[in-house]
């Protein structure tokens, strides 16, 4: 006779080594994530316990099982994924600009590069001091990057053209609002000074870094429309992936610089990142989504996955390199959002600005493994938020 107060639960996770065996647990239906965990963590014979989150449906249990399957049908079993959890990001730091920030990069280093509206790239060491200001354009910075040998690289705002990029290794690429994008070589022996404007907190005698410039090695038709943001495959650096306001992600063979894959979507693309270990594309749009998309499958304009949530564009996204299925995505909502991709139907938090200007834009995001979650904005600020024990 079937009991209406407990339900059979088969555990299933993707989470190496923390596998249990899939026999059905007849279990309350009163039971919440607290509960689970106390059953999982007995399966598992962990101690300490391990804090666990669940998924049913590819959504967050966040209230009994009970009240959970009211709102969907009646199943005898229930098949219940549960991952590790991690903690609430908190505020670490807040930086100030004088402007607006647009773009943020920490990537390996211990030092936080920004660029800002004001025309300063700045950067920033561990405690929030700042190293050097330098005054890289007459107009506002649109995108920063490291480069080889601790430099790193600009792009500016000019009318009709608005640039990003990303460099790896001796290579940079360029993508500009005429739909275009420029390959660079970055190797030393052949940049040109342009000029010495470098303001740096230094020692006496310490010689004053310099800005130079270089031309591309070769330039690229990309986009029928700006071209948003353009990456290098993680894994490869002969691949390239670029973004546009045309609605389309672009696959880039940058040995012979000719379009491989072209895939289009329903909405304007504005952001994009590789999730390397799970063969996934990451692609913000202005339709306020963010898609995944694998550039290994034919069906062109079909997501494998969406992520819904934010109410604004969304303009920057950045993958955690310690948890694979983990991404931030900041958006002109005013929030950094932190996904589980496994868990498309909502994120597992959201970011608030520190400085209380909840209607001001989030411009440019990155997950650093030393400083945690980086964002900067509109309300003048870069601001680091930290993960403990993902």
């Amino acid at each position: 006779m079937e009991n209406p107060t407990k339900i059979n639960v088969i555990f299933t996770t993707k989470e190496k080594g923390l596998e249990v065996e899939q026999t059905p647990v007849f279990l309350p239906l009163s039971f919440n994530h607290y509960g689970l965990n106390e059953v999982l963590n007995h399966l598992l014979d962990k101690d300490p316990p391990l804090a666990f989150a669940f998924l049913i449906d590819g959504d967050f249990l966040q209230e009994s099982m009970g009240e959970f399957l009211a709102r969907k049908r009646r199943e005898k079993t229930l098949s219940v994924e549960y991952l590790l959890s991690i903690a609430k990001p908190w505020h670490f730091k807040s930086l100030l600009h004088s402007d607006w920030v647009s773009c943020v990069r920490s990537a390996d280093s211990k030092k936080i590069l920004s660029g800002c509206y004001d025309g300063i790239s700045r950067l920033w060491d561990e405690n929030g001091q700042v190293i050097t200001e330098t005054p890289s354009h007459d107009g506002p910075v649109k995108s920063v990057c490291w480069a080889q040998n601790e430099r790193f690289a600009t792009a500016r705002i000019r009318p009709l053209l608005v640039t990003a990029f990303l460099n790896l290794g001796a290579t940079l690429c360029l993508s500009g609002a005429d739909g275009n994008i420029g390959i660079w070589d970055i190797e030393e022996n052949d940049w040109t000074i342009e000029q010495e404007r470098v303001v740096r907190k230094r020692k006496r005698n310490e010689p004053v870094e310099k800005m130079i410039t270089k031309k591309p090695i070769y330039m690229i038709q990309g986009h029928s429309s700006p071209c948003s943001e353009i990456i290098f495959d993680s894994k490869d650096s002969t691949v390239g992936y670029s973004v546009g306001k045309d609605h389309s992600i672009k696959t880039w063979d940058l040995i012979t610089f000719s379009n491989v894959d072209n895939r289009v979507t329903q909405h304007a693309l504005l952001s994009i990142c590789c999730m390397s270990s799970m063969s996934l594309l990451a692609c913000g749009s202005s339709s306020q989504h963010i898609l995944l998309h694998d550039p290994r499958i034919c069906l062109k304009s079909t997501p494998v996955q969406t992520l819904k949530g934010h109410t604004n564009f969304v303009v920057s996204l950045s993958s955690c390199d310690i948890n694979n299925y983990l991404l931030i995505s900041g958006s002109y909502d005013s929030l950094v959002k932190v996904w589980d991709i496994r868990a498309p139907i909502r994120s597992l938090y959201s970011i608030k600005r520190q400085s209380g200007k909840d209607h001001t834009k989030v411009f440019s995001v990155d997950w650093s493994d030393f400083f945690g979650i980086i964002s900067g904005g509109e309300d003048q600020y870069v601001q680091i938020n930290r993960v403990d024990d993902i």
